[in-house]
């Protein structure tokens, strides 16, 4: 029984929520041995509704203590010199279904760790019910029927797929050719910038974080520097993106 265990002259119920035990015994000198057991499982449900157990999403968003990675389900993979090569979102969401997606360096840059996050956010979304632990039928019944609703998980879009500005160069930053960050005269950033330069003429357009924020500036970066090379492409008449800096 749940929480419930029968002594010498009494019932004990202890329930555990976050490593507190709430407590209490119910003697059958006062109440008897059948209305002593009524009013424990009356104290226990209460108990139970009042702290409900840990759902599993909770749970599985925990950091945990055999990973160095800071955000847990995100895990990155690096070269023999440390360096990132991937970002991967795990997920267990049950026994038997593991969730699991990786997001290259190479082709997105700094932005497969958020991409990775996203896709972490996405898959929690597929976790139900409650941490049980060794329970009977009727004590899982029991959780399931008092489980607390986790907060809701805000998922922002990801872009898939990531669209292509050109090849990048080794002093580039942002994984995307043609989009650089700009920081103020204190070293913070300040806008994001999408630049095309072919021969002697020049296309460039900021965009601002503190106006848009740093992602969506970012994303409309991108999408000017894709603009820009259709432009190009356009006036050449020629189908592929010219490798422009």
């Amino acid at each position: 029984m749940y929480g419930i265990l029968r002594a010498k002259d009494r019932w004990d119920v202890c329930i555990v929520r976050d490593g507190q035990r709430h407590r209490k015994a119910f003697m059958f000198s006062v109440h008897g041995e059948e209305a002593g057991l009524a009013a424990a499982q009356a104290w226990r449900d209460r108990i139970v509704a009042t702290y409900p157990a840990l759902s599993r999403r909770e749970l599985a968003q925990r950091a945990r203590a055999d990973t160095k990675e800071e955000l847990s389900g995100i895990f990155c993979r690096r070269d023999a010199d440390g360096q990132p090569l991937f970002w991967t979102a795990h997920t267990q969401c049950a026994p038997d279904k593991r969730l699991q997606k990786a997001f290259s360096v190479s082709r997105y840059g700094e932005r497969a760790r958020d991409m990775a996050i996203r896709e972490r956010e996405r898959q929690l979304t597929q976790m139900r019910g409650v941490v049980f632990g060794l329970l009977d039928a009727g004590g899982r019944q029991l959780l399931e029927q008092h489980a607390g609703l986790p907060e809701p998980v805000v998922i922002e879009p990801i872009p898939w797929p990531v669209p292509s500005t050109g090849p990048t160069n080794k002093s580039n930053t942002s994984g995307f050719a043609g989009v650089h960050l700009l920081n103020n005269r204190r070293g913070k950033p300040r806008a994001w910038s999408a630049r095309t330069r072919v021969g002697r003429v020049t296309q460039s357009k900021l965009f601002s974080i503190a106006k848009y924020g740093d992602a969506k500036a970012k994303e409309l970066a991108i999408a000017e520097r894709q603009r820009q090379l259709e432009k190009v492409a356009q006036a050449a008449d020629i189908p592929a993106a010219p490798h422009a800096s």
